[in-house]
C-alpha cells in the first residue's frame, strides 16, 4: 500500500447501506491489512485526502523503485475506485510517473493552497463541505 497525497480533496462517497447493517459489518476505518500507527498517521498531512493506492503485482518491483517517500511525481492512467466507503487507486503496468521537481508551479500552488488552508480554521474542512461554492471550483459571477 502506497499513500499519495496532493493537498486536495476527494469527492464524499454515498454508502448504501441500513443502519442495522452498520451494527452487526461496521465499515472498515482502513483498508490496509493491518492500521497504521498513530506515530505514522501523525506524519500525513492535515488539511487534503490521503488517497490509498495498491499497486498491481506485475509491476510492484518496477513502481517501488520510482516512488520515494516525500517526492511529488505526476500519475497517469490511475483507475480510482470506491470499496468499503473509501476511496483507493491502483498503479497498473499503464500507470505512468514522472517526477516533478519542487520547483514546478504546479507544487509550488498546491504547497501555498495547504499553508493558506492551514492557517485558517475553516479552511481545514473539506471544499465539499462547505455551503457555498469553493475558490477552486466556485463559480464566476457576472
Amino acid at each position: 500500500m502506497v499513500f499519495l497525497w496532493d493537498g486536495t480533496d476527494a469527492p464524499p462517497i454515498s454508502i448504501h447501506r441500513k443502519l442495522e447493517d452498520e451494527m452487526h459489518n461496521q465499515l472498515p476505518l482502513h483498508l490496509e491489512p493491518l492500521p497504521l500507527s498513530r506515530d505514522v498517521l501523525c506524519t500525513f498531512p492535515t488539511v487534503g485526502t490521503i488517497l490509498r493506492v495498491t499497486i498491481d503485482e506485475n509491476c510492484r518491483k518496477y513502481i517501488l523503485q520510482l516512488l520515494k517517500i516525500g517526492q511529488w511525481v505526476k500519475l497517469f492512467n490511475v483507475p480510482c475506485k470506491a470499496r468499503e466507503g473509501l476511496w483507493y487507486g491502483v498503479l497498473t503496468p499503464s500507470t505512468k510517473i514522472q517526477d516533478m521537481p519542487n520547483e514546478d508551479m504546479l507544487i509550488s500552488e498546491h504547497q501555498s493552497n495547504y499553508d493558506h488552508r492551514l492557517s485558517c480554521k475553516l479552511e481545514r474542512m473539506p471544499y465539499w463541505s462547505f455551503p457555498w461554492p469553493s475558490r477552486i471550483t466556485g463559480k464566476k459571477e457576472i
